[in-house]
């Protein structure tokens, strides 16, 4: 939903509906608008959250994954990470896509184990904690509910080899991917591109997916400038189909 973070998210989902699509990942602090009252999150009311359940139930889309859930923004203290996981339980989330910061990271798994949400470390682009595929790693590797979820283009901004980074470091790990593609390797503000048209391989990063058996999900995530370009969005989405349909 973050492609369409200029707009509410009821418009959000109007727009994803045209599209196609019939699941999203939700992003804590997008207004709701619409005849719905506050924010996406754990702020809102029950009443609320059954409105948004029986909404998304006739449009036939199904809130998969919620994120991300940043440990050094919205959810600084246990209580919100509590709040953060009763949120995704309640509506049928499967995975929180998250950047806890190394102390929140323990706790985070043991909640992920107690509500049964898996939970995948967000990659951002620049000097961040998880700059890095060894930062993710080094996160995630005794901590047997976390996971990563790869997001291409901001690794690849940082210079990272995603393909080489899918085969030696997070082999068996990599729970979901944010799928963009942006014009230029290693330069942190690179625009982005529609996929297929940008630096990255995204046909080599299918390919070594499906040797691997990943069994996740792809966010088609793509930003815009300006007003969100639904003819863009659907050629990312056919681009998508087509390499699947070549492996």
């Amino acid at each position: 939903m973050w492609t369409f973070n200029k707009s509410s998210f009821v418009e959000g989902i109007e727009k994803a509906d045209s599209c196609g699509f019939k699941y999203i990942e939700a992003y804590p602090g997008q207004k709701l608008g619409g005849d719905f009252f506050g924010e996406m999150g754990p702020s809102m009311s029950q009443r609320e959250r059954t409105k948004l359940k029986e909404f998304l139930k006739k449009k036939h889309i199904v809130f998969l994954a919620y994120g991300v859930a940043d440990g050094s923004d919205e959810t600084r203290t246990d209580k919100d990470w509590q709040n953060c996981f009763a949120f995704a339980k309640d509506m049928g989330v499967e995975e929180i896509t998250a950047m806890p910061t190394a102390s929140q990271l323990d706790l985070v798994n043991e909640l992920a184990g107690t509500y049964h949400i898996r939970v995948a470390i967000h990659n951002e682009p620049g000097k961040t904690p998880y700059a890095l595929p060894d930062s993710v790693w080094k996160a995630i590797k005794n901590r047997q509910n976390l996971g990563a979820c790869v997001d291409i283009g901001n690794w690849v901004r940082n210079g990272v080899n995603i393909v080489d980074c899918l085969k030696n470091q997070l082999k068996g790990r990599v729970y979901s991917l944010h799928l963009k593609d942006v014009q230029q390797s290693g330069a942190g503000r690179s625009p982005e591109a529609i996929l297929g048209q940008g630096s990255i391989d995204i046909p080599g990063i299918l390919k070594e997916l499906k040797n691997q058996g990943f069994e996740g999900f792809f966010s088609i995530e793509h930003s815009f400038r300006g007003p969100a370009n639904l003819s863009s969005i659907k050629q990312d989405i056919q681009y998508y189909h087509d390499e699947v349909s070549k492996l």
